[in-house]
């Protein structure tokens, strides 16, 4: 690395450009010179103009640093907005969890409901199924001396509605 250093300062003595694999000579740079700026005299009127210029723009820089500055009413009235921007936004948090809550209670509920819906279907069905019409007849006509309605006691209506039929007055004994 070292040795890389010293050939590199000793090209640049020799004003030698190093490109690829071939070496050339070097055009020699003129050497830099610093510029030093051309200050030209000015009339009394420039300098006036110069000075009022620097004037406004101080003037500016006041007002524009003042316009950044808050009075104390106001930094309280920003402070006590933002707490109660945060307390609504807490409050809004808190009633959507609860929201959350009380839908994933009414789920468990409605589930809870379809649940027992088909255990009561289930057991209407085996109802149904132990009432044995046959062993009806049989206790009421042994037990209980009822008869079957014989072809005179049987009236038939004719109704437009088949399943519902609704009884105003007594029935006929003709």
């Amino acid at each position: 690395m070292e040795k890389k250093m010293m050939n590199r300062q000793l090209n640049r003595e020799r004003n030698y450009v190093i490109d690829g694999n071939v070496v050339r000579n070097a055009e020699v740079a003129p050497k830099r010179t610093p510029k030093t700026p051309v200050r030209r005299e000015l009339t009394p009127a420039q300098k006036r103009e110069v000075r009022r210029e620097n004037r406004q723009h101080r003037v500016s820089y006041r007002e524009n640093e003042n316009a950044f500055t808050m009075s104390v009413p106001y930094v309280i009235f920003l402070t006590v907005a933002v707490v109660c921007v945060v307390c609504l936004c807490i409050k809004f948090l808190e009633i959507n969890s609860e929201i959350s809550a009380v839908k994933g209670n009414i789920s468990g509920l409605e589930d809870n409901i379809d649940a027992l819906a088909a255990q009561n279907d289930s057991l209407d069905y085996e109802i149904n199924a132990y009432v044995d019409v046959e062993y009806i007849q049989k206790v009421a006509k042994e037990e209980l001396g009822m008869v079957n309605a014989c072809e005179e006691q049987i009236r038939t209506y004719k109704s437009t509605d088949s399943e519902f039929m609704q009884q105003y007055g007594d029935i006929p004994k003709n």
